[in-house]
């Protein structure tokens, strides 16, 4: 039970005064009425034997009823929470409660917990006794992103230098002038922004808030220099041509069209025309250094054209390390997005029922520039990222975390520079001091991380009883990881089994007594980073300075490179449509072969039944002739009983062949083979209709 309001507070007495007096009272070196006098601790909490509460309460213990994990086995559960944190993998409420889970299901002790989950009351006890955890929203990191080192950030650092030491005569004065750096970056503004919690009556099941139902976005093209100097915005509009899109309210902005919205290498190219017009007007010294990221649309021939006549040095970033060296992303497009969300929402207040469209959008947007185009979010974003002053170590190092466990398991070889910020494999002993933004310092201010799947404990022999106090979740491996956790720890020791974890004990911690830690937390889970493959085939990638002569060279045989593909694409197209041609003329030419052949064919048939036809005549005319010549001799009649004139056929005396072979002459009776008949006409028709053929017979002719 709660206690009542106005009631008396417990007194809460110093750690090291209680055990002060209790070891004067024990020693019998003061008397519990002068300890009770000298330290303001009353004398009834030294019991008639003379220790705190008469032993029944350890020195340090707190009322209530005492935990499920002990507090050296917190220190590890919260040390693992940092962990998994630290390397890119965080947990969230339920994920820890089952760890503890696995842990106690092991373990096997007795706990208040339904199958051994804590609920919801324990994580915010454990949250509360822990006030160096709470609970955050996290960013989605590419895993390209998640290998970004400091030693990769600080190779691009010396890349710079090296290049400006090379191709500008004035580089120092270049870097020392705040004026002669810009960067710039896009973003996309929607129309259609989410509006987040708002007030509303308790218990409402649907709270709606009217916006447009246009999810179309706006490129915004931001670029400024270290001093604060802004160039004024590209605002991309998607379409082929520019309409009402009220253009007029925000008349300093540079306006540009795409077909997809998006930026394209000729509107970048564009807008560097505009670049160095404003840089041109503002009267700042030439050459100065424009930083871009390594979009596709930064990377052409005319773009490193442009810029080498004009001077203007194009350098690219780091590629996946926007997040700390692209100062658009660290410190102005946050500001800018919160300022065009609240401009927004203010114009759909004033505005109710309307939409925000693109014709709206320069004027929204004007008012949001107004307020975040600023000089203090320019140079801070310089400083954050280091590239004003030019200095990795002004970096956010902490966003390099994740990579700390990726990079041991890819092997320092890999990287000839991966020398920065490896604790040695030498085992130590001293204790760590507070964390330092210098690098150099680095070492000194890191403990190891777990890249196996399981933390081990180093004896298997050993009690939990005989498991000292650990607040460093350890690595033994043979080539130690760096985790940047900025508190007072030890920097562990290793071993040369890289699968075997121990917990060991803080050397620089005064141990108040004996913590105890089960082996059962061997089982906290720590994702293995495996080794990524490496590519069967290598790109050859251009150089950061893409304004400088290599660059340009590379680009200029690129472009070379892709006129002679297109040419080769033409030619083996055209080689195509060459063969498909041939192939259809040849088939052509076939089918006219065929066509002549089939006539070829046909006429010799006609002709061969010509031939019969005249031969039958001739023998039809030599009968007759025969028969005038015998006409005065007796007429003799044969007897051939197997003989009928109505179904032998008149040309070839035969009656042989099928029903389809013969027709019928209309005028005198007799049956023909058609083969007999002479007429073409008669082959040509089909044989279900050749009966019905006026057919006559060359005696009716």
């Amino acid at each position: 039970m709660s206690k009542q309001a106005g009631a008396s507070k417990y007194r809460q007495y110093s750690p090291s005064k209680v055990a002060t007096a209790v070891s004067m009272v024990e020693s019998g070196a003061m008397t519990k009425r002068k300890v009770a006098i000298t330290y303001g601790i009353p004398r009834t909490n030294f019991h008639v034997t003379g220790t705190w509460w008469g032993g029944k309460a350890p020195l340090g213990a707190k009322p209530g009823k005492p935990c499920v994990l002990t507090e050296a086995e917190e220190v590890v559960l919260v040390d693992y929470v940092k962990l998994m944190s630290s390397i890119g993998y965080p947990l969230k409420r339920q994920e820890l409660c089952y760890e503890v889970k696995k842990v106690l299901d092991h373990d096997g002790r007795k706990t208040p917990f339904k199958d051994n989950l804590p609920g919801k009351r324990w994580y915010q006890l454990f949250t509360k006794r822990h006030t160096d955890l709470s609970e955050r929203s996290a960013m989605a990191l590419g895993h390209q992103r998640s290998h970004i080192n400091f030693e990769m950030i600080d190779g691009w650092f010396n890349g710079l230098k090296s290049f400006l030491k090379q191709e500008v005569p004035d580089w120092e004065s270049l870097l020392q002038d705040p004026r002669r750096i810009f960067n710039a970056d896009k973003s996309g503004s929607p129309l259609s922004v989410t509006s987040g919690k708002v007030l509303t009556e308790k218990g409402v099941r649907h709270v709606y808030q009217v916006c447009t139902s246009n999810k179309t976005q706006i490129t915004v093209l931001v670029c400024f220099n270290a001093i604060g100097n802004y160039v004024p915005p590209l605002i991309v509009y998607p379409g082929e041509s520019f309409r009402d899109s009220g253009i007029h309210e925000f008349d300093e902005a540079i306006y540009g069209h795409t077909s997809s919205g998006w930026m394209d290498s000729e509107l970048f190219v564009s807008f560097l025309k505009h670049f160095n017009d404003f840089v041109v007007d503002i009267s700042i010294p030439k050459p100065v250094m424009f930083l871009v990221d390594g979009h596709s649309t930064h990377m052409s021939l005319a773009a490193a054209h442009f810029c080498f006549t004009n001077d203007i040095i194009l350098y690219c970033l780091l590629e996946n390390a926007t997040h700390v060296l692209q100062l658009c992303d660290v410190g102005f497009f946050s500001p800018m997005k919160a300022a065009w969300k609240k401009e927004v929402n203010n114009w759909q207040l004033e505005n109710l029922g309307q939409a925000l469209t693109k014709k709206q959008f320069p004027g929204v947007f004007k008012n949001a520039w107004l307020k975040v185009a600023k000089l203090e979010n320019a140079v801070h974003g310089f400083q954050k990222c280091g590239l004003f002053p030019l200095n990795p170590r002004n970096i956010d190092l902490t966003k390099l975390n994740p990579s700390k466990a990726i990079t041991r398991v890819t092997g320092s070889g890999d990287n000839p520079s991966a020398h920065q910020g490896v604790t040695s494999t030498q085992p130590t002993e001293t204790c760590v001091e507070d964390k330092s933004t210098d690098v150099d310092q680095l070492d000194k201010s890191t403990v190891e991380v777990s890249t196996c799947n399981q933390i081990t404990t180093a004896v298997e022999d050993k009690t939990p009883n005989e498991l000292s106090t650990s607040s460093v979740i350890n690595t033994v491996s043979g080539d130690q990881l760096i985790a940047d956790q900025g508190t007072s720890r030890q920097t562990t020791t290793a071993s040369g089994d890289s699968s075997r974890r121990e917990i060991q004990s803080m050397s620089c911690v005064t141990q108040t007594r004996e913590q105890t830690i089960s082996k059962s937390f061997s089982l906290l889970h720590v994702p293995e980073i495996k080794k990524k493959r490496s590519a069967n085939t290598v790109r050859n990638k251009l150089p950061k300075a893409l304004s400088g002569k290599e660059a340009l060279k590379i680009l200029l045989e690129k472009e070379d490179a892709k006129r002679a593909e297109e040419f080769a694409k033409q030619k083996r197209k055209e080689d195509r449509l060459a063969k498909k041609a041939q192939k259809l003329e040849e088939k052509e030419q076939k089918r006219i072969q065929r066509e002549e052949t089939k006539r070829k064919k046909k006429q010799a048939q006609l002709e061969k039944l010509a031939a019969v036809q005249s031969k039958k005549r001739k023998t039809t005319e030599s009968s007759s002739s025969e028969s005038d010549v015998r006409e005065d001799a007796p007429n003799l009649i044969d007897s051939d009983d197997e003989y009928n004139e109505e179904l032998t056929c008149p040309g070839c005396m035969s009656d042989e062949g099928s029903q389809e072979e013969w027709i019928q002459c209309k005028a005198c009776q007799p049956r023909w083979h058609i083969t007999c008949t002479g007429d073409a006409v008669l082959f040509e028709i089909p044989a279900e209709h050749i009966q019905n053929y006026p057919f006559h017979c060359e005696f009716c002719v």
